[in-house]
């Protein structure tokens, strides 16, 4: 018989913890974690609950204008997507601020409140995660994802 999996003890968000996948779908997914950002990957995961302020905020704006006014001027189909989850089921999942879909889009995703399920869709071609207080994560174990 198979022992179900439980949650670790004394969780501490904001940082990599090791978890198998099933720990990492009860934790990411419970009620306290609802306005969290949740990340798995190579057996680890990491609960983001810091506050996006202002710094984010704008320059996600910047970023996701900038694609978008490019992508206009050129003609390029695209498709962007906003704090959306990925999931590859019992490898990975992440949440990039921003998702752009470009050209292919029939290859991209249906409508769904679902995370992404890369196991049926290609990922985006171009993801954007911008560095606020988690500079070294981001651009460390997140740029892995």
């Amino acid at each position: 018989m198979t022992q179900s999996p439980t949650l670790p003890q004394n969780f501490a968000t904001d940082t990599w913890v090791k978890a198998t996948w099933e720990e990492f779908m009860l934790l990411a997914y419970k009620p306290a974690y609802e306005k969290s950002r949740a990340y798995y990957h190579h057996g680890k995961l990491r609960i983001e609950m810091s506050p996006i302020g202002l710094n984010h905020s704008e320059y996600n704006s910047i970023i996701s204008t900038i694609v978008t006014l490019f992508c206009a001027l050129k003609n390029i189909p695209f498709r962007e997507l906003t704090n959306c989850s990925f999931r590859k089921t019992g490898m990975r999942e992440d949440q990039p601020d921003i998702a752009f879909y470009v050209n292919a889009l029939e290859k991209s995703p249906t409508r769904s409140n679902s995370p992404v399920d890369l196991d049926n869709y290609e990922p985006p071609a171009l993801v954007v995660e911008v560095a606020a207080s988690s500079v070294s994560d981001d651009v460390g174990k997140k740029r892995l994802l």
